[in-house]
């Protein structure tokens, strides 16, 4: 049988790149994520198309409790937790905004 736990573990543990500080009612937890912070394309005339996409993955256990307007700290910026979603197989994708 398949065990989808230690491929999350192998998957964080090869692809995490960085390091978070999630502030919680309760204090500080350091958690590994693999971070992503897309910007908008730009066009030929340099006008934008789409949003900044900032997302932060890791293992679901990881981020158990997590709620919206919670808030990550990565490379000494402030994030705002906008939505958790697990995949339903032990990995979550946090999408993030700038606090």
């Amino acid at each position: 049988m398949f065990d989808e736990g230690l491929l999350n573990k192998a998957v964080a543990a090869v692809f995490c790149n960085r390091t978070a500080t999630w502030t919680t009612p309760s204090g500080t937890r350091e958690i590994s994520v693999l971070f992503d912070s897309a910007t908008a394309q730009m066009t030929e005339d340099f006008t934008a198309i789409g949003d900044e996409t900032i997302t932060a993955e890791c293992e679901s256990s990881t981020v158990a409790g997590m709620n919206r307007k919670d808030t990550l700290v990565i490379l000494n910026v402030t994030y705002s937790v906008l939505n958790v979603q697990p995949d339903g197989n032990g990995w979550s994708v946090i999408t993030l905004e700038k606090a």
